[in-house]
């Protein structure tokens, strides 16, 4: 029923400019014919960037997720991976800032497992908070299942962290693995413990690895955004 209206999509498509949040979704399209500038959507500030030298220890490295707390976001794997580095370093931590529908099923995982040091701050509105908690942080996770160009990333990493992530959306095709991003597998726990391990363990890998996404994110400002929307 929906095949009339997709050609006529299909057909307005191909004399307008268009764009797409994620390369992905870009090559989607240009298999259909439709010729679409891909774009990484970005909320950043200049005040957004921060950058300051850190030297990690295993023992006590600060781990940080900020998103809605729902399945898709893949909170229970990087749960259950800390879970493992917990057992490891008992004086590292979690920080969880976000609000979802699985909030209160995740905080029982935390108390029926014994996970120590998980800390949930629940839904922050205001930015300069968040940055805050982030730039208080050393390493980022994000274990998303489905994105366009997650922006949360892009705050991490402006804000001098290191982010272990899925390949989700079209993190592949903006950032080099394991020169200024870390991939781990979906739904794999056991991978994202070794990530963090040999992350945490490796303090000249680790700043090279934030300091390189620091620089790459630079571009990825909301006036960069809006230029190249209606400044083409």
């Amino acid at each position: 029923a929906f095949a009339i209206e997709n050609q006529l999509y299909l057909w307005a498509c191909k004399g307008a400019q268009v764009y797409t949040n994620g390369h992905h979704l870009a090559e989607r399209l240009a298999r259909k014919g439709i010729t679409a500038t891909a774009l990484i959507s970005s909320t950043l500030t200049a005040g957004d960037f921060y950058y300051a030298e850190k030297n990690i220890h295993p023992e006590t490295a600060k781990f940080i997720y900020l998103g809605y707390l729902r399945t898709a976001k893949g909170v229970e794997t990087v749960l259950r991976a800390f879970a493992r580095y917990n057992q490891d370093y008992p004086q590292s931590s979690f920080t969880i800032i976000g609000s979802g529908e699985f909030e209160h099923e995740w905080k029982n995982l935390v108390a029926d497992a014994q996970i120590n040091n998980v800390h949930f701050l629940g839904k922050i509105e205001d930015r300069a908070q968040i940055n805050q908690a982030l730039r208080s942080a050393d390493v980022f996770l994000f274990a998303s299942l489905s994105e366009g160009s997650p922006r949360v990333v892009l705050e991490a990493m402006a804000n001098g962290l290191a982010v272990i992530s899925t390949p989700v959306g079209s993190l592949p095709k903006c950032f080099s693995a394991d020169s200024d991003i870390v991939f781990a597998n979906f739904n794999d726990p056991e991978d994202f413990y070794n990530k963090m391990r040999a992350l945490t363990e490796n303090n000249q890998g680790y700043n090279a690895l934030r300091s390189a996404a620091y620089v790459k994110v630079q571009d990825a400002t909301i006036a960069q955004f809006i230029k190249r929307i209606f400044h083409r």
